[in-house]
C-alpha cells in the first residue's frame, strides 16, 4: 500500500494514533506521550490550532510532523510563522524519504498560506532541511550573561499571570510594530498560555522595573541546579540592558552572534562549539540575519 502525505488541523481523536508512533521511539513518560501536554501543545495555542503533517500508510501513521502557528509583527507587516517541532518517521520506514515527503508538504502549504517555516533542526535533521533549500541564518550561540552585583533604580519581582504586564504590554507591542526586525506578537494570551499555562515546563517571568517604572519583561528557565537559560527578553529600547541585569546569577543565553555583539556588555560569548542551527523561510521574500535575530527560543522552546 503507498504511503500518503496529508496536512490537517490537529484533532484530539488523533492521540492515540500519534501516541503510537512516538511510542516507537520514546519511553511512556516521556512529555511527547502525554494527552495533557499534547492537547497544550496542538490545540490550545492562542494562535491557532497545529497543523498536523503526517504520514500514512494504511491506517497507521508512520511519519509526523508538527507545524505550531505564532502570529509575527514589524513595521510594514504582518505574519503567521508556522515553527516545526517534533519531526519523526518510524524506524521500519526508514529509508522511504518519508522525512523528505513531509518536508515537502510544508513547504506548498506555506507558500500557498504565504506564511513562513521556521526551526531549530538538531544534527541528525540538519542535512535534510538543508536539502530542502531552508533559508538559514545566523545559528544561535551561547552566552553567559554577566553578573551585577549592583541595580541602581532597577528591579524585578516574579510574575503569575501576564494581566501583571497590562500596562507595559501595549508600549512593547507598539515598539515591536516600529522595527524593522521580526518579532512575536507577544499578546496576552499568548503569555499565559506559552509560558505560565505550560504543563510540563515551569518558567521564570520576571517584571522589570526602573525607577518604579515597568520597562519589559524577562523569561527563564532551570536547566539544573544553579543553571538557568534565558528564553527570551522583551524590553524597551532605552533600557535594553536592564533586564539582563535581574536575571539569575549563572544564567546561558542563546542568541544569533549578531544579537551578542550588540549586547556585548551583558553577555560573555562563549567559546564552545554547540550552536543552533535556524531557519525562517518565505517563498515570496527573502530577509536578512538582522531582520530575524531577534526571534530567539520564544518560538522554540515548547
Amino acid at each position: 500500500m503507498s504511503i500518503k502525505v496529508l496536512i490537517e488541523d490537529f484533532e484530539i481523536d488523533d492521540f492515540n494514533k500519534l501516541s503510537a508512533l512516538f511510542g516507537s521511539y520514546f519511553q511512556k513518560t516521556d512529555k511527547l506521550l502525554s494527552k495533557e501536554y499534547t492537547e497544550w501543545l496542538y490545540q490550545k495555542n492562542s494562535c491557532g490550532v497545529a497543523k498536523m503533517v503526517k504520514a500514512i500508510d494504511g491506517d497507521s501513521w508512520v511519519g509526523f510532523m508538527a507545524m505550531i502557528p505564532v502570529n509575527l509583527v514589524r513595521h510594514d507587516a504582518k505574519l503567521v510563522g508556522y515553527y516545526v517541532v517534533n519531526v519523526l518517521v518510524h524506524p521500519q520506514h526508514h529509508g522511504k524519504h518519508i522525512f523528505s515527503r513531509l518536508i515537502t508538504a510544508a513547504k506548498e502549504f506555506v507558500k500557498q498560506e504565504n506564511a513562513v517555516l521556521m526551526g531549530h533542526p538538531n544534527d541528525m535533521a540538519l542535512m535534510f532541511w538543508k536539502r530542502g533549500r531552508m533559508d538559514f541564518h545566523g545559528s544561535l550561540v551561547a552566552g553567559f550573561v554577566i553578573p551585577t552585583l549592583f541595580s541602581k533604580g532597577s528591579s524585578a519581582r516574579d510574575i503569575k499571570d501576564a494581566v501583571e504586564l497590562k500596562l507595559i504590554l501595549p508600549k512593547l507591542q507598539a515598539q515591536a510594530q516600529q522595527s524593522e526586525r521580526w518579532s512575536i506578537d507577544m499578546t496576552l494570551e499568548y503569555i499565559n498560555w506559552r509560558y505560565l499555562q505550560h504543563p510540563v515546563q515551569k518558567y521564570r517571568l520576571q517584571l522589570i522595573n526602573v525607577n518604579n517604572d515597568a520597562v519589559g519583561f524577562v523569561v527563564s528557565k532551570r536547566l539544573r541546579f544553579g543553571v538557568n537559560l534565558l528564553i527570551d527578553q522583551l524590553i524597551l529600547d532605552s533600557h535594553g540592558s536592564d533586564g539582563f541585569r535581574q536575571l539569575p546569577w549563572f544564567t546561558i543565553s542563546f542568541k544569533p552572534e549578531l544579537s551578542t555583539r550588540e549586547l556585548k556588555n551583558s553577555l560573555w560569548f562563549l567559546p564552545v562549539k554547540k550552536t543552533i542551527p535556524f531557519f525562517f523561510t518565505h517563498y515570496s521574500h527573502s530577509f536578512t540575519d538582522n531582520e530575524v535575530m531577534n526571534l530567539g527560543l520564544s518560538a522554540s522552546d515548547f
